[in-house]
């Protein structure tokens, strides 16, 4: 078994002390150290290694296309503005805003869009596939005028554990996956809760690679702070590709 130890993270921007500190020397804010337990042999990495194999292959660079990215464009026109265009298959992005403004109907929207030509996951880690459903008839209803029946690519699936969600999605192979929430996420692997700063940097690095490898389109979903900043490291602001702010 291998040995633990434990240490103190800041959750806002992931620096790391042995003892406690009332505030960090880092970024500067008070009570934000959080202790978290420590594997001395990543397990996360480990999961990495065992889930995908070394299956690239380096590339002279004048064999390369450098043509435009093809990307899935969007009826809703400036929310395709602010994704440049379009959403970038393979592309990771990150959304964040209040509680109640609006994060998790936005990107129904643009799941009910998608879903009426390609396959479309929607995992929920807080809301029932129940709830989900009666938010998605009442937008079906408002956009088409009358009652509508959801497309049948659009699945929905209520899981916090990525491995499953992870395994979920190998099997139904959706053009656009949606997290709903990444705080919410979690490695059984990590023995820090989920939401702890492992935990949300983890998730985010296995759900980017997968991205890459597949060329999933991916939404994260991602809580604010009292300032409102997205809660987590700032490092996971660099894992995806775009942060929007709600």
């Amino acid at each position: 078994m291998a040995k633990s130890h434990t240490q103190y993270i800041c959750q806002d921007c992931g620096y790391t002390n042995p003892r406690y500190l009332g505030r960090c020397p880092t970024c500067g804010n008070w009570d934000t150290m959080v202790e978290e337990r420590i594997e001395k042999s990543s397990p996360a990495s480990a999961a990495s290694s065992a889930r995908y194999n070394a299956t690239s292959v380096p590339r002279p660079i004048q064999d390369i296309h450098s043509d435009e990215e093809k990307r899935m464009r969007l009826k809703h026109q400036e929310f395709s503005r602010v994704l440049g265009g379009g959403l970038v298959p393979g592309s990771i992005n990150l959304i964040g805003g209040d509680p109640g403004i609006g994060k998790s109907t936005l990107l129904l929207q643009i799941a009910l869009e998608i879903a009426e030509q390609n396959k479309v996951l929607y995992v929920s880690g807080e809301e029932s596939e129940r709830q989900i459903k009666m938010r998605a008839d009442r937008l079906q209803r408002y956009q088409a005028g009358k009652v509508s029946t959801p497309p049948s690519r659009l699945l929905l699936v209520t899981e916090t554990n990525l491995d499953a969600i992870l395994d979920h999605a190998a099997e139904i192979k959706p053009k656009l996956l949606i997290v709903d929430s990444i705080q919410t996420s979690y490695l059984p692997q990590l023995e820090s809760s989920a939401g702890s700063v492992s935990q949300v940097r983890e998730c985010a690095s296995l759900l980017r690679e997968y991205a890459k490898r597949t060329g999933t389109s991916i939404f994260l979903i991602g809580h604010v702070n009292k300032e409102g900043n997205i809660a987590g490291p700032r490092v996971m602001e660099h894992i995806v590709v775009t942060v929007l702010y709600l």
